[in-house]
């Protein structure tokens, strides 16, 4: 343990359901337990989100409940890490596996999330998370054949419906490490040899390297970042603008085959709902934008961008 308390580093694990996530992250402890890593004293907190959501709640017949039981979970992992470096003494919302003494008493903590984490979106926060408290950071990739995750999701406790896991198979998007934050990143063949030498070597590496070169935020790269949090806004607010656009039209077609007013009142109701949906699940990832940058410069991307959404009213 070091004077200023131990070291921190979040584990990423990301894949499609019944992708060996699980398996990996009970080999992975074992791994960092017995020091195989080549690392001493290292106290492993697994946070397993299938410990906490209903791999069946759907976003989009739940939104506020998936995101409620997702923004709980970050928020259980930032105490944590908020705890062990500022010795706050508040005990509310943390983890039931995290044992604060033996964090203490360890030289480093690895916070191993498990999860799909399918949207690069999803994961970003959490390196955010790791970069705002200047903490070690460090992906894996389960990567699974579909035919093989369906079968092996029928031998699973939980089982998951096909359709969930086909839908995260076609909108996974794996980690780039042409990407800085994603730089310490492996990808890896589902439930592969532990015993397999160069495989262990790869982790060993993967961890070894993100421990020791712990994320530091710098005040260019925290003006970078709220600089782009108002062109976030910004872009969010010209989207509203054209989904409102969009509904107008959608109504005033309408108009032309209701005649009774109530009915037409209905109507407005459910697009003025899409709308709002739309918006949350382009904020969260849910839907992807048909282009990187939205700069609204031209009449060119408005329209391309209108013709895009047009589908989702």
């Amino acid at each position: 343990m070091c004077d200023d308390g131990p070291s921190i580093c979040i584990v990423m694990l990301m894949g499609i359901p019944a992708s060996g996530k699980s398996y990996f992250r009970q080999r992975l402890e074992v791994l960092l337990k017995n020091g195989s890593l080549e690392l001493n004293n290292v106290y492993p907190v697994s946070i397993s989100f299938d410990d906490y959501i209903d791999s069946e709640i759907d976003f989009h017949k739940d939104p506020s409940i998936w995101k409620e039981k997702r923004l709980d979970i970050y928020s259980k992992l930032e105490n944590m890490i908020d705890k062990l470096i500022n010795k706050n003494s508040l005990d509310t919302n943390l983890c039931a596996e995290f044992d604060l003494n033996v964090a203490n008493q360890s030289q480093l903590v690895v916070f191993i999330i498990d999860d799909n984490m399918y949207y690069k979106s999803m994961r970003y926060k959490y390196y955010n998370l790791a970069k705002k408290y200047n903490t070690s950071y460090c992906q894996f990739y389960l990567k699974a054949n579909l035919k093989d995750a369906l079968i092996f999701n029928q031998k699973r406790k939980n089982v998951v419906s096909d359709s969930t896991i086909i839908k995260m198979y076609n909108n996974i998007e794996p980690p780039n490490i042409n990407n800085k934050w994603e730089e310490n990143s492996l990808e890896i063949e589902s439930f592969i040899d532990f015993n397999n030498k160069q495989f262990l070597d790869s982790i060993t590496s993967i961890v070894q390297l993100s421990v020791k070169f712990p994320i530091k935020s710098t005040k260019q790269e925290n003006n970078k970042e709220e600089a782009q949090k108002v062109t976030n806004t910004n872009v969010i607010h010209q989207i509203d603008l054209i989904l409102r656009s969009i509904v107008g039209e959608r109504m005033n077609k309408a108009k032309e085959s209701i005649t009774d007013v109530k009915v037409l009142k209905d109507v407005g109701k459910v697009y003025c709902s899409r709308r709002i949906q739309i918006l949350q699940n382009i904020k969260v990832g849910e839907i992807m934008l048909p282009f990187p940058a939205l700069t609204f410069d031209n009449l060119q991307d408005v329209e391309l961008l209108k013709r895009f959404l047009f589908q989702y009213i």
